[in-house]
């Protein structure tokens, strides 16, 4: 497999831990701005990073989906429990979404 990301930890990090916690071999490929553009953004279904290349040469974009696929052992097999965990890791999003809003507010002297 081949995780194609940008130079820095951010969305494909999880992805890093899940294959490195499995032993999963995996090429860990970290880009500029200017390279994803012009070689790889094309590729992606999704024109969006990260972008997980599987070994039949198929790609998967979306963070979570790359983690769900990756997380596969370690989720539960009850569908019920799945959706648990699922649920969790929204409310874990939101306030990853919102901590650069907190992060400038804070800079700002606002609270």
């Amino acid at each position: 497999m081949q995780l194609v990301y940008f130079a820095l930890p951010g969305r494909g990090e999880v992805t890093r831990i899940l294959a490195k916690l499995q032993g999963l071999p995996l090429r860990d490929t970290r880009l500029d701005g200017a390279t994803w553009r012009a070689e790889w953004r094309a590729q992606s279904p999704t024109g969006q990073a990260p972008l997980l290349q599987l070994e039949d040469g198929s790609y998967l974009t979306q963070s979570f989906a790359i983690e769900r696929f990756l997380a596969g052992p370690y989720y539960p097999a009850d569908k019920l429990q799945a959706a648990r965990v699922d649920e969790l890791c929204g409310c874990f999003e939101e306030v990853r979404r919102g901590w650069p809003s907190v992060c400038a507010h804070a800079r700002e002297g606002q609270h």
